[in-house]
């Protein structure tokens, strides 16, 4: 029969291991912490409160220059990056923008006939996946099929028509094949009435441009061996070249923007009756259908990005100080940077390049914006962006950092808002900006003092007071807390010893004789 303990064990000390045990961990974590904010918090946040950038300056991004490589190109800053510790100097995205200052503020005042365009952008055009409608026997399925007189810009099957934005001249490489030798076309396409020239295998056959001459004609045998080698006609040929495609084949739908290796690559072709020849050498005008000018109804125009606002008005008040008469027999047009839409009227913010426009018959988008280019002038209290500009060309940075660690694809959302250089006859992006005028090497987006303090104080105070106090417990642990004889935790305090169940033996005792 086993003897009764003296001494039983004594629960209640769990409490206690945990507490250790999280104390410790909050140790770890707030030295981590502190140590990783060091290079993402503290450093940045002393940057940003030791600069001098100022407000009220306008940047335009002037040149986007995306996926960068090498030290050279990168010149050692970046745009934005997603993560500041994993930044490369190999590898980099460059926005170039003009910084100038704010321009006037305009409000017309009786308006009437007020009407509101947008133009669309690439961005804006549906993608027709050819690949899956040319089997498609429903209308939509028909849409590739039966392009025509269109120009499309494709890549691995998916097309975009992008003659609803563009009217474009082109060189085509079937011109060019049917141009070839002098006008006989390449293999003599030309002269081929009847073409069974089977396949195509890089080459013209050495027989082909001498059985189409007059003297492959001429005898019996000559034309027996012309029969039996055939011919190509240019369309044929143009097709095995893969630059040309029947949008009404299967085959072709799906290999109309690859390369001659089959991989994806963005192409241009012109369709006529769902025949698309490639096309090479684009010269695009701008054009928006929807927009008509007749100035015999219109005197005042406000071009907002890719809106376009129109109205008759009387007059137009400038910076609340001076007011401008409109005849009926002006157009004045005003570009503005922000618009707000009050009482049926549009009032324009930063607002510059007051024009009076000469043209007096009605016109188009492309013509106000070639007009309205050539003829760039300052009308009483608009001035001129020219006049305004503080820096033609600095880089631009997010932050002062140049990254971001918010790991939410900030940066993507970054270079969609004002990453637009004007290229392909587009708005340019502008937007509000901080620059300091005696450190003119960048302009940057996101400077906010106030709340740069503020997180500093936030981010070095909780660490920092968590770090303390489980320093302090574990130290004050290290003083009262007594591990027994039989392993279990006991707290010491004026020579008495606690657990949970209150106040208990400090260890058991043991006969040494045993």
């Amino acid at each position: 029969m086993t003897k009764k303990s003296e001494y039983p064990p004594q629960g209640g000390e769990c409490w206690i291991c945990c507490s250790v045990f999280i104390s410790l961990l909050l140790v770890v974590l707030s030295a981590v912490t502190m140590i990783y904010g060091t290079v993402i918090v503290y450093i940045p946040s002393l940057q940003v409160l030791n600069s001098d950038l100022k407000n009220g300056f306008v940047c335009t991004t002037m040149s986007s220059q995306m996926n960068l490589r090498g030290a050279e190109n990168c010149q050692g800053w970046s745009t934005c990056e997603e993560w500041c510790l994993g930044v490369s100097p190999e590898s980099c995205n460059h926005l170039q923008v003009s910084v100038r200052t704010n321009g006037a503020t305009i409000q017309p005042l009786s308006c009437q006939d007020v009407t509101n365009h947008t133009c669309q952008t690439l961005h804006d055009l549906t993608e027709v996946d050819c690949k899956q409608y040319v089997a498609n026997e429903e209308a939509l399925g028909k849409r590739c099929a039966h392009y025509d007189e269109v120009v499309l810009s494709c890549e691995a099957g998916i097309c975009k028509n992008i003659s609803a934005i563009y009217q474009c001249s082109y060189q085509s490489k079937l011109d060019d094949i049917k141009k070839a030798q002098n006008g006989d076309g390449e293999c003599s396409c030309v002269k081929c009435r009847q073409p069974n020239g089977g396949r195509y295998l890089g080459k013209c056959h050495p027989l082909i441009e001498y059985c189409l001459s007059d003297e492959g004609r001429q005898n019996g045998t000559s034309a027996a061996v012309c029969q039996e080698k055939g011919c190509f006609n240019c369309w044929n040929l143009c097709s095995a070249k893969k630059e040309c495609f029947d949008m009404k084949v299967r085959s072709d739908s799906t290999l109309i923007g690859r390369d001659q290796f089959g991989r994806p690559l963005l192409k241009y072709y012109a369709c006529i009756e769902g025949h698309c020849e490639e096309i090479y050498n684009l010269s695009c005008k701008r054009r928006c259908e929807d927009i008509k000018i007749d100035p015999s109804k219109t005197n005042y125009i406000l071009l907002h990005g890719e809106k376009l606002f129109q109205a008759r008005c009387s007059k137009i008040q400038v910076n609340e100080t001076e007011t401008l008469e409109l005849k009926p027999d002006q157009l004045l047009v005003v570009t503005c940077s922000r618009t707000i839409v009050k009482d049926q009227a549009v009032i324009g913010e930063d607002c510059v390049n007051g024009t009076f426009l000469e043209e007096r018959q009605p016109f188009n988008y492309s013509t106000l914006v070639h007009q309205f280019l050539s003829q760039v002038s300052k009308v009483g209290g608009i001035p001129s962006e020219i006049e305004l500009i503080a820096k033609p060309s600095t880089r631009l940075q997010v932050n002062l950092e140049g990254c971001v660690n918010t790991l939410r694809d900030e940066c993507v959302d970054f270079f969609s808002k004002f990453g637009q250089d004007g290229r392909n006859s587009t708005a340019r992006s502008i937007f509000p900006c901080f620059y300091d005028t005696d450190s003119p090497a960048r302009a940057v987006v996101d400077y906010n003092k106030d709340a740069t303090f503020t997180f500093l104080v936030l981010f070095s105070t909780i660490p920092c007071a968590i770090f303390l106090l489980s320093c302090f417990y574990c130290c004050f642990c290290n003083k009262l807390v007594h591990v027994a004889e039989d392993g279990r935790l006991r707290l010491r305090f004026k020579g008495n010893y606690y657990s949970g169940i209150g106040r208990v033996n400090s260890h058991l005792k043991f006969d040494k004789r045993q």
